[in-house]
């Protein structure tokens, strides 16, 4: 049975719709709401942005509605609704948190179109909505969930996985910033920042780091490899070292494209994504966001990351110390701003098992 089937002979079953919240009216939420608009027994009933303009066109999307959608600049909102499942899609970590920290704790399904909350607090998300019998995971289609189904079809077929990643469509650099890459952005309809966190290797990082941590995975060295490669020469690339290929052991993370119930949730904590400097970073200064100007993400093997900051931490926080481009940034360098995400961050060092 097809997902969708599945999906209407529950709706069947209930017989009412899926009350549904979104969080996030851009490029992502924009998407949702489109395909929303097309699925039998869901009601849209909260669209949740700060841009006025970015709300008002995601209700002209949204003409199947048999109930007033409402509209609202703040998550407060969330409060005054019974819903089923919010879908989280500000790709922010900060906002993912607090999203979470509303919904989770009143036994509320999540759907993260935010693989960035997923990569720096997805172990504590997963055992708070445990703890409150519902479900957190990031969302099916993307990357990260697309290489899951691979992995499961593998799995089905009693074939071993040697190792799992995705590829980059765009060349590498991660000294890349929003004003550099701003005329090519404007020439794809992106948003700079977006662009940016592709190119220098944060989006990357991050979504391998959040399918590592649910399939219980490592990555064979820090940074991930990342080796040019075509469809007929992976098999001959990504193998062990003792035949010929680069990898120093199996069961290990890559950077090659390839219903009630959890897709991707992080169930250990394998490997953690660092925050990096871009330049010298002074004192006092912002991080400001990723795939911004001063910092770019890593994934580290989580043994090597002690006392580093996570990229998701580090983002519009302060630096303490002067920080040289190209060091990681260290906990230490961080004046921290006390939030839903700092708690969650703080509670997942307690249930992260790192031998």
């Amino acid at each position: 049975m097809s997902l969708l089937s599945r999906f209407e002979k529950n709706i069947s079953e209930r017989g009412e719709s899926l009350r549904v919240g979104l969080v996030g009216a851009g490029q992502m939420g924009q998407g949702i709401v489109a395909q929303l608009n097309k699925t039998k027994g869901v009601d849209l009933q909260l669209i949740v942005d700060k841009n006025q303009d970015k709300l008002e066109k995601a209700l002209e999307k949204y003409t199947s509605q048999d109930k007033k959608t409402v509209l609202s600049q703040t998550i407060q909102s969330i409060d005054d609704l019974e819903l089923d499942v919010v879908i989280e899609a500000t790709g922010t970590p900060s906002s993912g948190a607090d999203v979470a920290k509303k919904v989770l704790n009143r036994g509320i399904h999540l759907i993260l179109l935010n693989v960035e909350t997923e990569a720096t607090i997805g172990l504590a998300l997963r055992e708070e909505a445990e703890r409150n019998n519902c479900i957190v995971t990031v969302g099916d289609g993307d990357e990260p969930v697309a290489a899951v189904e691979l992995f499961d079809f593998a799995s089905e077929l009693s074939l071993e996985v040697i190792a799992i990643g995705k590829g980059k469509n765009n060349p590498f650099d991660c000294f890349a910033t929003p004003k550099q890459l701003e005329q090519e952005a404007i020439s794809k309809k992106m948003n700079p920042f977006m662009l940016t966190s592709f190119v220098d290797g944060s989006k990357t990082m991050i979504e391998m780091a959040a399918l590592a941590n649910y399939l219980d995975f490592d990555i064979d060295v820090d940074g991930m490899h990342g080796p040019e490669a075509t469809y007929q020469t992976l098999n001959k690339i990504y193998k062990p070292k003792s035949s010929g290929g680069i990898l120093s052991k199996t069961g290990t993370i890559m950077s090659l494209e390839v219903n009630k119930e959890t897709r991707l949730s992080a169930k250990n904590w394998n490997v953690e994504v660092v925050a990096f400097a871009k330049n010298d970073i002074l004192p006092g200064t912002n991080f400001g966001s990723i795939g911004g100007e001063l910092i770019y993400g890593k994934a580290l093997k989580s043994k090597n990351s002690v006392g580093m900051a996570p990229l998701g931490i580090a983002e519009n926080n302060t630096a303490q110390n002067l920080i040289k481009k190209g060091e990681p940034i260290l906990i230490n360098d961080v004046e921290m701003t006390e939030n839903n995400l700092f708690d969650y961050w703080s509670q997942q060092k307690g249930l992260k098992n790192i031998d």
